[in-house]
This record gives structure tokens, C-alpha cells and sequence, in this order.
């Protein structure tokens, strides 16, 4: 029995492997996922979504072709690696500097 290869993805007719490819590459949600998962996996946080350097990573991103090895070498460079989030500070401020709370 042949297995039935086509189905749909976000509104997109797909049939096979290679259009299930080209139905991901074309949607704008699946580049986004893939950047974000990738900072959340450095950082280990997601990214602000309105910051305006995460919106330039996002886009280098996209315009580069989806270069996984690109995206990885520009968030190692982004100061938004380097950021503690605003919580993380206020949480931080209540400890000494062995580690207990203050």
C-alpha cells in the first residue's frame, strides 16, 4: 500500500518531501521559530521580539538565506546575548555575593 505524502501546511497544498521543503521555506513563521530557538538555545531565554537589534538578527537572518552558521556567529556578537534581562537584575540585586539571599 503507498503512503498518502501530501497534506497541507499553514493553508499550503503539499505532496512529498520536497514540497513540504519549499512549504516551510516560504513560510515567514518557520524562519522566525528557527531564530528564536536558536537564540533561546544560546542565551537561554527567548529574545524580545520588539527589540530593534533582535528584529536586525531576525532579518540578517532571512536576507542571508537562512545560514544557520551565519545566525549562531551574529548572536554570539549581539549584545543581546551579553543582556540580563530586567528581572534577572532585580532578582540578582537580592543576593550577596555568596549567593544567599541578602
Amino acid at each position: 500500500m503507498p503512503i498518502d505524502a501530501a497534506g497541507e501546511l499553514s493553508g499550503v497544498k503539499i505532496d512529498g518531501s520536497a514540497g513540504l521543503a519549499k512549504a516551510v521555506r516560504d513560510d515567514p513563521a518557520a524562519a522566525s521559530c528557527v531564530a528564536r530557538r536558536e537564540f533561546a538555545y544560546a542565551a537561554g531565554r527567548s529574545p524580545d521580539p520588539n527589540n530593534p537589534e533582535w528584529q536586525r538578527l531576525e532579518q540578517q537572518f532571512k536576507a542571508g538565506g537562512y545560514d544557520l552558521l551565519a545566525l549562531m556567529h551574529e548572536i554570539s556578537l549581539s549584545p543581546l546575548l551579553y543582556q540580563v534581562p530586567a528581572q534577572n537584575r532585580a532578582f540578582q540585586a537580592g543576593l550577596d555575593t555568596a549567593g544567599g539571599r541578602k
